[in-house]
């Protein structure tokens, strides 16, 4: 079955080929003539602005002159209105232009659409979705191959007999009695160089002791001394 698929597949495409031989010619030729439209629109483009940059420069010479005259204000009319009728040309000019690019604009709009809804494009779709639908299927047949797979070695591994299984030696059993119920045991300070540390601790807490009697005393001694009467006054003399 997958094939015959191919076949049929390899069918469908030379066909297609057959038959978009023709209109790929038709596309270069297409857009050869879109690209020289393009760069005409650019060239009148660029031609526009620059008449209309001499034309303000005119202008502005005309201006000047007219000052030099005696009838300054119909001199600056008559330059204003021929001034305001050329930029008017170059704007009819401007407007055919951006007309000719919504027109073609359009007509590509439609051309493509047309192209879209073409029976070689439908043909095409067709053709594509049957291939991915093919890869789709190749890769589920895959993953559910790799998963039969997987299942058959962990079956085969579970299915494995148990004499291949090594048996966890015993722990060898302690020799002999433990220390502690050989050796007898030992006071605390009985043992090597505790009498010493013990000795140390009880005169350091002495220390501690003698020198807390001491702070207690000198705190009773100053608290005398804040609360003693203080002296009798002197009599009176007659």
């Amino acid at each position: 079955m997958p094939h015959f698929s191919h076949h049929l597949a390899t069918i469908l495409l030379i066909a297609v080929c057959a038959i978009n031989i023709p209109a790929i010619g038709q596309i270069s030729s297409q857009n050869s003539k879109k690209a020289q439209d393009q760069a005409l629109d650019t060239q009148e483009r660029v031609r526009i602005n620059a008449e209309r940059d001499r034309l303000n420069q005119e202008l502005a010479q005309q201006r000047k002159a007219c000052y030099q005259k005696l009838s300054v204000t119909p001199c600056l009319n008559a330059a204003r209105d021929q001034h305001n009728e050329q930029m008017r040309d170059l704007k009819r000019q401007e407007v055919a232009l951006n007309d000719a690019k919504r027109k073609s604009a359009a007509a590509d709009r439609q051309r493509a659409m047309d192209e879209r809804n073409s029976p070689e494009a439908q043909l095409k779709r067709s053709q594509d979705r049957g291939s991915a639908m093919e890869a789709a299927s190749k890769r589920q047949e895959s993953q559910a191959q790799r998963e039969a797979d997987r299942k058959a070695k962990l079956e085969a591994a579970n299915a494995k007999p148990a004499a291949n299984v090594k048996e966890a030696k015993p722990s060898p059993k302690p020799q002999g009695k433990p220390r502690s119920d050989t050796e007898p045991k030992l006071k605390p300070e009985q043992r090597p160089g505790q009498a010493a540390i013990m000795e140390k601790n009880r005169q350091q807490a002495a220390e501690r002791e003698k020198a807390a009697e001491m702070r207690r005393a000198e705190a009773m001694q100053r608290e005398a001394k804040r609360k003693k009467p203080a002296a009798a006054p002197l009599p009176i003399p007659d």
